[in-house]
């Protein structure tokens, strides 16, 4: 009796990591999951409190697109980055969506629009992905030639290119607009109280 009792618990032990190891073996191989190589490349970000250690691989295997995409302008005025030489130029780079033009009307008719407050020269950008119709393409080229502020590349626009918008943003002003002193990032949704705009800029001044 007592073998009998060994000999099935030796089962249930076999049976149970037969399961188990069928169940680690297909969870590696569900679907959507990169499979990432081990790296030793590791670069440290930290801002003096901080720190994040960045995985190279990791950080590959998530975002290939990232990776391998070329930024390329579809519109880019030679205006988007010029002021007068007195004062220092803060870009409003504002993330929009192709679609959105009366969003953007309602924006320069407020505070998107190029002035100068607090002795700073303020230059509106609307950042933009490739429209997905004909219609829209159309309609931003015509608000690119009449207000000289639309900055676009050839990715498409979708919420998962954001990353993607944001790198080609700061290539841009790498390459294209080093004068710049200052940057103001938002969305298309967000408003801004005028008002308060001037003394916010002489404090950062």
């Amino acid at each position: 009796m007592r073998r009998s009792y060994q000999s099935g618990g030796l089962a249930l032990v076999s049976l149970a990591s037969v399961v188990l190891y069928l169940s680690l073996h297909r969870r590696q191989l569900v679907p959507g999951t990169p499979a990432v190589a081990k790296d030793s490349r590791t670069t440290t970000l930290t801002d003096g409190t901080s720190t994040f250690l960045l995985n190279h691989s990791l950080y590959e295997a998530h975002f290939p697109h990232l990776q391998r995409y070329q930024c390329q302008e579809v519109i880019a005025r030679d205006a988007l980055c010029q002021g007068p030489a007195r004062a220092p130029l803060l870009l409003l780079a504002i993330k929009s969506h192709p679609a959105s033009g009366s969003k953007r009307a309602a924006l320069r008719r407020t505070w998107a629009r190029p002035a100068e407050v607090g002795g700073f020269w303020l230059q509106p950008l609307f950042l933009l992905g490739a429209a997905s119709s004909d219609k829209d393409a159309e309609l931003v080229g015509l608000e690119s030639h009449t207000f000289g502020d639309i900055l676009m590349w050839d990715f498409a626009e979708s919420h998962h290119n954001l990353s993607l918008k944001e790198r080609c943003f700061l290539r841009w002003v790498h390459q294209h607009c080093q004068r710049a002193a200052y940057v103001f990032k938002g969305r298309r949704t967000r408003s801004c109280a005028a008002g308060a705009r001037p003394c916010s800029l002489r404090q950062a001044k």
